[in-house]
């Protein structure tokens, strides 16, 4: 048990002797004085199929909960092979291009996938972009990428990573400024992508003037934008907005309507790699657990209550910010004034207007006409508004849309249903637009309520948008978005103590919120990360990694204060100082190849002991890890060179421990960098107990490289490190039959490091600081048993 002042007890009465299940044949002794587990006697947790339903957190087949951490693999997937968004030459050449070797080539795999197992992760987020399936035209799919895909997913398998298929999209396409859709699909509803520019329909990286001087995070404005939003508004409502457009299916020869005919086609792409991921046997559930919906999915201009006005909801208000009408006539080539909005320090404000002149170029081809003027919304000829809140009524009901209950979810439906009829124990990771609250699923309309998980995503704005870390205050966005504040100024948070706080607080808000609307399920935090190219780049000339490690490390503070399962954005394998994740300017990969070789160093003066990697551990009556004394430790310098660190930026950040399987249900956590200090608790009773009594956790060398300098306290049962392998295994001993709730606790340190800050603080304050084990520890806001 853990006193109030944080400090673990020995528990009054002894343990019972007990055997774990036969995967792990480890028996449970009562004398905790007695050496300790061997290596040998402990299996490490290996993949089996997730069950998600009635749970906050995955669970094994034993019915331990799962920690997933991972990483986005990867941004390059958004783009054809050497095809970079700076790179203008043959953009428009659209159906002679690849995405074999993305997200990197199969030949480096092992590299990749053993350097990210290195870091600790067990999941992954492989993203595939409709595109590079179906690019070289309607119903025509990329074979040798399929094949080359599900070659990939079995390296997955071999190094045991769980994964889930991402269909990734941004703005809709690379030629509306993002990616995701192909060319084609643009060209279906009329619009001519090379006349983006000209007719600011989009702003999009290869076609700007100057590629090196791309306005920083200018991309997300392109959603409300003429091309996008009429791209989006016609995926998910075009029956109801745009009835009269219709395309002839090419197997039927039926006029279908465009919502129709993208959904179908997009749903039969992804299915093309589900077929082939079933064909190849042995990858579903224990590798490929299943599907996102939609990569960040928008509602277009549906809902928008006046085509005059700029979007209330407009997801970004940044460099040209014209109005649905606005963009309509700049799409017909009608010179328009529009606001001009930039970043301030309290948000985006707008800093004037500008007119643009297209010259009579016109964002349609020239025998298409305005998809928007044909529906009546508004006259050519008299450049007149005639239906201002033609996206705010459902033509089809004559009442004010809703986007999730008339859009979204019928889609979702659709979607699920397609997937399942070929993996029928998919799990469906759903996701809502950014900074939306998620719909409500209901399953009497049909909504998929079993074998789901809520996976939405969260960036720190000021850090993303201003690519530097404000440790001085910050904005409680998510409170603001959701409206549960409506004052700006009462979401500042100051210090950085306030900052660490307000990423906790906005996560826990978006957490609760899932469970509140679809239901005790799991979530997935599909997308968290951190601009690396923070301050014009300084780190990357003066090797100070420093702020990017804090803003890291506050970002993962929240995700674990949380105790979310997730995926950093991301791992790019062909990051550059120069050019970053090669896409839109964005440097977010936790690799680069321009990081020097034979510097991802971790130097510590810890005593050496013979065969430390392998060494048996023994506890005392207080369960405090002991360490041999035979022969006599030295002092000596360890230098680790970890070859699969090679490449790596702001590591100690989050390469943390963690616990990757629990026996019980987690209820609280919490890891201090500095002092390398992991404390973690969980409950157990009678009803919550697994098959298996054993904690595994993930202990990486980074931040505990020796056993003589590793500092292990539980609260009872026995336990064993393998510094080579990065795991700690803490089994507990059998609870007895009919027992209340039983509180298990366990603290990890690494003691130099410990000794170290209490030191530096002792000097700087010329006081003692408080030992980092007994300062109180946040409790995770509805972990709950249930």
């Amino acid at each position: 048990m853990m006193n109030k002042g944080g400090k673990i007890e020995p528990e009054a009465k002894s343990s019972t002797t007990g055997t774990s299940n036969t995967d792990f044949p480890v028996s449970v002794s009562s004398d905790t004085t007695k050496p300790n587990l061997a290596i040998n006697d402990i299996k490490p947790f290996i993949p089996t199929v997730l069950d998600t339903n009635n749970t906050l957190f995955f669970k094994d087949a034993d019915g331990r909960n799962l920690q997933l951490r991972g990483v986005n693999v990867s941004g390059s997937c958004k783009l054809p092979v050497n095809k970079p968004s700076h790179e203008p030459n043959a953009f428009f050449d659209d159906t002679n291009v690849t995405f074999v070797g993305r997200p990197f080539p199969l030949s480096e795999a092992d590299e990749h996938l053993g350097r990210l197992r290195h870091w600790g992760f067990n999941f992954l987020r492989y993203c595939i972009a409709w595109e590079a399936i179906e690019h070289a035209g309607p119903g025509i799919y990329d074979v040798e990428y399929l094949e080359y895909v599900v070659s990939v997913l079995q390296k997955c398998k071999e190094y045991g990573f769980y994964v889930f298929i991402d269909p990734h999209q941004d703005v809709w396409s690379r030629f509306s400024g993002g990616s995701g859709a192909p060319g084609w699909t643009l060209r279906l509803v009329g619009f001519d992508p090379s006349h983006f520019g000209a007719t600011a329909a989009a702003i999009v990286h290869n076609t700007f003037h100057e590629p090196s001087a791309f306005p920083r995070m200018i991309w997300p404005s392109n959603y409300d934008k003429l091309a996008c939003a009429t791209m989006f508004t016609c995926f998910f409502g075009g029956s109801i907005f745009a009835p009269s457009c219709n395309i002839k299916d090419e197997i039927t020869g039926e006029q279908v309507n465009i919502q129709e005919y993208l959904q179908s086609h997009y749903i039969n792409s992804v299915c093309q790699l589900t077929q082939r991921i079933k064909a190849a046997g042995g990858l579903e559930d224990v590798c490929v657990v299943g599907y996102d919906t939609f990569n960040e999915p928008h509602h277009g201009w549906i809902g928008v209550h006046s085509v005059d006005a700029i979007p209330e909801d407009a997801l970004t208000r940044n460099g040209l910010v014209p109005t649905p009408f606005q963009s309509m006539l700049l799409g017909e080539g009608l010179p328009t004034a529009a606001q001009v909005w930039g970043m301030s320090w309290r948000g985006f404000i707008q800093m004037g207007t500008k007119k643009v002149d297209p010259g009579g170029t016109r964002a349609w081809k020239d025998d298409s006409s305005c998809i928007w003027a044909r529906e009546g919304v508004w006259d050519i000829s008299t450049q007149k508004v005639l239906r201002p809140n033609h996206f705010a009524v459902n033509s089809e009901t004559g009442k004010m849309v809703d986007f999730y209950d008339d859009c979204f979810k019928p889609f979702v439906r659709k979607y699920t249903s397609a997937i399942r009829s070929i993996h029928n124990t998919a799990v469906i990771f759903v996701e809502p637009p950014v900074m939306v609250m998620p719909p409500k699923f209901n399953k009497e309309k049909g909504d998929p309520t079993d074998r789901i998980v809520y996976a939405p995503h969260w960036y720190d704005g000021m850090t993303l948008f201003n690519k530097s870390f404000n440790r001085n205050y910050t904005v409680d966005v998510v409170s603001l978005k959701y409206k549960l504040i409506t004052n700006p100024l009462l979401g500042i948070r100051v210090g950085e103590a306030g900052i660490k706080a307000c990423f906790k607080n906005q996560l826990d808000i978006v957490r609760r919120y899932g469970h509140e609307n679809l239901g005790v399920i799991p979530t997935v935090m599909g997308e968290i990360g951190i601009p690396f190219d923070m301050d014009d780049k300084a780190a990357y000339a003066s090797g100070d990694y420093s702020n990017q490690v804090a803003a890291l490390d506050a970002s993962m503070h929240a995700l674990e204060s949380n105790m979310l399962s997730f995926t950093l954005w991301n791992y790019a394998t062909e990051n550059t100082h120069m050019w970053g994740d090669g896409w839109n300017g964005e440097d977010l990969s936790l690799f680069s190849r321009s990081v020097p070789r034979k510097l991802a160093k971790l130097a510590v003066n810890v005593p050496v002991a013979n065969d430390e990697n392998t060494e048996t551990t023994t506890s005392t009556t207080n369960h405090v890890y002991q360490y041999p004394t035979s022969p006599t430790p030295q002092p000596a310098k360890i230098t680790i060179v970890d070859d699969y660190d090679e490449g790596g930026r702001a590591l100690p950040a989050f390469v943390r421990p963690y616990a990757i399987a629990t026996p019980g249900i987690p209820t609280k956590f919490s890891f201090d960098m500095a002092t390398a200090t992991m404390r973690y608790t969980f409950t157990t009773t009678p009803a919550t107990a697994s098959k298996s009594h054993i904690c595994e956790f993930y202990l990486p060398k980074r931040h505990y490289p020796s056993h003589q300098d590793t500092e292990v306290i539980t609260s009872s049962g026995r336990y064993c490190i393998d510094i080579e392998k990065q795991r700690l295994y803490w089994v507990l001993a059998a609870g007895e039959d009919g027992a209340s709730i039983t509180e298990n606790s366990i603290l990890v340190r690494r003691k130099s490091a410990v000794s170290a800050t209490r030191a530096r603080s002792t000097s700087s304050r010329g006081v003692a600081a408080k030992d980092p084990a007994e300062q109180n520890e946040y409790i995770c806001p509805g972990c709950i048993i249930l």
